[in-house]
């Protein structure tokens, strides 16, 4: 308890429900905040609360009665209590009822999507913050209420709550009023064990509106309590200019299709596209990318998402997170195939991009018998001749269709696999991309180092990759190497997680996802890593070709 600040009574909103409780008092703090009395009616217990408030101190019983309020002592005597007895607003003086349950709930909003720090709390200490707590369903006004822009289509909340058995966490119910939000609650998850939960908001937005969707969602604490927050959500159609999609160069430099037409040359078996937010845009879902070949007969391709994408399904781009996504390339002939993309991102009309893909000739489809993976150091149990072994394979048709790979535990968050070129001489081989592919997105983010590199004959490396668990449950990963001379290379793997541990600090929740952008700056500057070093491979390769044999 931080101190007693009196008996408590009631607040009602004008529909009768109640917005919030004030903690019981048990005892007295050090130092009496003030005397206290009590009067006891004939039918009933007439309950008064005394609390210091900037303006008048007018009391709201739970039926409409009002109660008379007293002055409480010196004001250095509530220096604990300023934050929920103190308002600046003396329209809306804070004087809510609360139990323990509910003064020890903290409901904020998700922390890993950009939002500003002002944002963050909606409910602490028995009350609703900021905006959260001025704006009124019955007369909602954009300016006291928190507003979700277009651009944004997933809202994440968290929330944290003391040690008791008297909560009873239901998952919340949201509605939705004019507009055309549709919101839907997604992934309710109360951990006991953390005394930590979350939850997201995921908005279906049915084309465009001019009117704000005016959403309310209620979620039962205990038995007696049910917090209720409103907010708005805007929801827009057509061209999105908020979402950049284009593709890395040689140089790993950014660039966009429109100002620089994309042709990929024979020689080059991957190529790296890229979805990029720009501000204000948070976060944003995106379908599957579909992916076409005008001459198959000469190229086709296969297509690897990674960031925060599940395979098949799409996923989400995050503010100043790119998502990547890699075309690898077979050439079957000489000549060169137009490709098209179309990545769909409801409401908004769907990304859309082509290049061209050059072929001299057939390319390396031989396997690449040199190449060996192991879970250790000389090793071969993940890849031999070239193939994954069995229990690594991925599907034939889908990528993880009938797929049981080996697991890793919920406690190793880290996996290194050692690969050699068992080659006496020759070139080196070089595997131009690693991409990850994730079967479920939403339990687990995973991320690779190197992105690509080059074997010389008898040499060895390593390969290591990291895992962040966003949520309890498995998901399997697929690895592919695209290699410059052979068929590409992949294996599976599967990654068991446990909800994740959640540190309270400074009011704020961390969590996983405060990680991902670090995940990404270092993704990055892998990739840059890549494009240098695979550079100066080629440059060797031209530099020291077999001279041809003369006569």
């Amino acid at each position: 308890h931080r101190g007693s600040i009196g008996d408590h009574h009631n607040r009602m909103r004008s529909d009768g429900k109640m917005i919030g409780m004030r903690k019981e008092e048990s005892e007295k703090s050090e130092g009496d905040v003030g005397d206290q009395e009590e009067d006891t009616g004939g039918d009933g217990e007439k309950k008064e609360a005394k609390e210091r408030d900037v303006g008048n101190l007018d009391e709201a019983t739970g039926d409409g009665d009002e109660g008379d309020g007293s002055d409480v002592g010196d004001e250095d005597d509530f220096s604990d209590v300023d934050d929920y007895g103190d308002d600046s607003d003396d329209d809306h003086p804070k004087t809510t009822q609360y139990s323990d349950e509910v003064y020890n709930f903290e409901l904020l909003l998700g922390v890993g999507d950009d939002f500003p720090r002002s944002s963050d709390e909606i409910f602490q200490r028995g009350m609703r913050v900021g905006k959260w707590e001025t704006c009124d369903p019955e007369n909602f006004n954009e300016s006291t209420c928190f507003i979700s822009d277009e651009f944004t289509n997933v809202l994440p909340f968290e929330f944290s709550f003391g040690l008791s058995e008297r909560y009873v966490f239901m998952e919340p119910e949201v509605t939705s009023v004019g507009g055309a939000a549709n919101p839907e609650v997604q992934n309710f998850f109360p951990d006991d064990e953390d005394l930590t939960g979350d939850f997201q908001v995921e908005y279906q937005c049915k084309g465009s509106s001019e009117a704000i969707s005016v959403i309310t969602l209620e979620m039962k604490i205990t038995d007696d309590f049910t917090l209720s927050i409103t907010w708005g959500k805007v929801c827009k159609a057509g061209k999105n200019d908020k979402i950049v999609f284009g593709y890395l160069d040689e140089a790993s430099t950014k660039q966009n299709f429109a100002d620089h037409p994309l042709t990929v040359a024979d020689d080059d078996v991957s190529t790296s596209l890229f979805l990029e937010l720009l501000s204000p845009a948070r976060s944003m879902q995106f379908d599957n990318p579909e992916l076409t070949s005008d001459n198959e007969d000469v190229a086709k391709a296969s297509v690897r998402v990674g960031g925060f994408a599940t395979w098949g399904l799409g996923g989400t781009v995050h503010a100043q997170a790119p998502t990547e996504i890699d075309v690898n390339y077979e050439c079957r002939s000489k000549g060169s195939a137009k490709f098209s993309m179309k990545i769909p991102i409801p409401p908004w009309d769907p990304l859309k991009a082509s290049w061209t893909k050059v072929c001299a000739g057939k390319s390396g489809n031989a396997m690449a018998t040199g190449l060996i993976v192991g879970t250790s150091a000389g090793g071969k149990d993940v890849v031999s001749g070239g193939s994954a072994e069995t229990v690594y394979k991925v599907g034939e048709k889908g990528l993880f269709d009938g797929v049981s790979p080996p697991k890793i535990p919920p406690n190793q968050m880290a996996k290194v696999f050692y690969l050699t070129y068992d080659a006496e001489d020759g070139e080196s081989m070089l595997i131009e991309k690693v991409s990850l592919s994730v079967q479920d997105a939403d339990v687990l983010y995973a991320d690779v180092t190197p992105k690509g590199f080059s074997l010389s004959p008898g040499s060895s490396s390593q390969l290591s990759l990291r895992f962040i668990c966003k949520k309890q449950g498995s998901s399997k990963v697929a690895v592919t190497f695209a290699t410059a001379k052979f068929s590409n290379v992949e294996f599976a793997i599967e990654k068991e997680c446990l909800k994740p541990k959640r540190i309270k600090e400074s009011g704020f929740l961390t969590t996983a996802s405060s990680l991902f952008h670090v995940l990404i700056v270092l993704g990055i500057i892998a990739v840059i890593m890549v494009v240098y070093t695979v550079g100066k491979i080629r440059n060797q390769e031209v530099k020291f070709q077999r001279v041809p044999d003369r006569g």
